[in-house]
């Protein structure tokens, strides 16, 4: 009882913060007294998912201490990890069937400016996507592009971009107002109401969205990710290290903020994209607003190239480095898999391609054999053709995957986790190897190293899926149909 009493006490210091005033029900407090914690955690949750409940700064000020009295009470009753997955289950208690969004088919050349929060570019995945989407709407319609980009780095390529565009402007992250973007669209004859649809692309883009949102008839916010659900995938897995102590209550209170932040943006929106149904789905429950789902498409730059007869025993890993997940998915391959593959197959090794800083990484693998630490190329479609197999180990993230699709144009075969495969169309053991724990992902890695006949079969059905799947002008024509 003197346990209780001190998480009530800590539960009045919370409804007494501002802002969480609406908390203070009759049934959330009898859940309370009726040491039902949990399940007023969750009613918390929701409230301020929905937004009615504002998360104040100083609430942060106390999570840890708040995380802790949660955990202690739930060891306390007994239930430790079934009391806090009865939060997350609380919030989330079935899978939400999506009611089909009805297009309608659009005639004649729509004005569209696009704002980015990363500069289209072949470079990386998510600039590959804008880069793409520019560039296939542009043949029926005017395209102008506002990008925030952390650095000049990427502006070699603008000269193969600029022709697509009509009007552009390229922000440096560091040293741009969001005047600047009101201020130039004005001064290039801009004026309120003049784009038939104004598209964002990115989290961050959602200030954009609160400055300039005025000079489209539709403003279109694509979630490339659902940080907030990618949050939650990470507190899911940390479930499974109960025992050890090594628990992420921080993680849910992320989980709300981002939750709350993103459900706000969904709400400014006239139509909100997702690149999935599973982040759909998501966003769905947390924020009430349904998004339309249009995927990434199979870049037209990718140059298909047939693999040489002579292939060395090569597995390729493609990411951007600068994105939390593909190096937390790296990490967990190099420690957990790689030394079960090289026991198999000993002249094997593994390619680390792609964009973002490698220092840091490399420097925790020095002694480790079999790695090659290429970092970025040219041409990542040289890359996959040389590798006999290719990898995709996430653990955590959210969004869509295009190097599983990329890896697959090039008939390659993939091994790959449950999380890298969200909302992909492939089937286990016929076009995709799919494996979550170490060992099993090893045991495939290693059989499309040695079974050159399970290779090539599963190589084509991979190609197969992407072909029929995503093409392009399929996909430019749904989202045609949405503006």
């Amino acid at each position: 009882m003197l346990f209780l009493a001190i998480i009530k006490r800590g539960i009045r210091r919370i409804i007494r913060l501002k802002g969480l005033l609406l908390w203070r029900r009759r049934n959330t407090l009898e859940m309370i007294k009726e040491e039902r914690l949990c399940e007023g955690i969750a009613i918390l949750a929701e409230k301020i998912l929905s937004g009615l409940v504002e998360m104040p700064a100083s609430f942060h000020a106390i999570k840890e201490w708040f995380a802790v009295c949660l955990v202690e009470y739930a060891a306390s009753r007994g239930r430790g990890r079934e009391s806090l997955l009865g939060i997350m289950s609380s919030l989330f208690p079935k899978k939400l069937e999506l009611d089909p969004v009805v297009s309608v088919e659009r005639h004649g050349p729509l004005r569209i400016l696009f704002v980015t929060g990363m500069f289209p570019s072949r470079t990386h995945a998510g600039g590959l996507r804008i880069f793409d989407l520019i560039t296939e709407l542009s043949a029926r319609h005017t395209i102008d592009c506002i990008s925030v980009g952390p650095t000049n780095s990427e502006e070699s390529e603008c000269p193969e971009l600029l022709k697509y565009l009509d009007k552009h402007l390229f922000l440096k992250v560091d040293s741009f107002s969001w005047n600047q973007a009101e201020e130039w669209l004005i001064n290039n004859g801009r004026g309120y109401g003049f784009y038939d649809v104004v598209h964002y692309e990115y989290l961050n883009t959602s200030e954009f969205l609160k400055h300039i949102k005025r000079f489209g008839k539709k403003n279109v916010f694509t979630m490339m990710e659902s940080v907030s659900r990618r949050c939650f995938i990470d507190f899911c897995n940390t479930f499974d290290r109960w025992e050890t102590g090594d628990f992420g209550i921080p993680l849910f209170f992320e989980f709300l903020m981002l939750g709350s932040y993103e459900s706000t943006v969904c709400r400014d929106a006239d139509l909100v994209v997702a690149l999935s149904d599973e982040d759909a789905q998501f966003i769905t429950r947390i924020s009430g607003t349904r998004p339309v789902v249009v995927p990434t498409g199979v870049s037209r730059l990718l140059n298909y190239q047939e693999e040489s007869s002579e292939l060395t025993n090569t597995v390729l890993f493609l990411g951007n480095y600068d994105h939390f997940p593909n190096v937390e998915g790296l990490i967990w391959y190099l420690k957990n898999v790689h030394g079960s593959v090289i026991q198999e197959v000993p002249d094997y090794q593994i390619k680390i391609v792609g964009k973002g800083d490698l220092v840091r990484l490399r420097s925790q693998f020095l002694t480790l054999q079999g790695v090659s630490w290429v970092g970025e190329v040219d041409d990542i479609s040289a890359a996959i053709v040389e590798a006999k197999a290719c990898i995709a180990p996430l653990v955590s993230g959210a969004g869509f995957r295009g190097k599983v699709n990329q890896y697959s144009f090039f008939k390659k075969p993939t091994v790959a986790t449950s999380i890298a495969l969200s909302g992909l169309p492939y089937v286990q053991e016929e076009s995709i190897l799919q494996a979550n724990n170490p060992r099993a992902f090893a045991r495939h890695v290693a059989s499309l190293l040695k079974d050159e006949g399970k290779r090539r079969v599963i190589g084509e059905n991979a190609k197969r899926v992407v072909d029929d799947n995503f093409a392009w002008t399929n996909i430019v024509r749904t989202l045609e149909g949405y503006y």
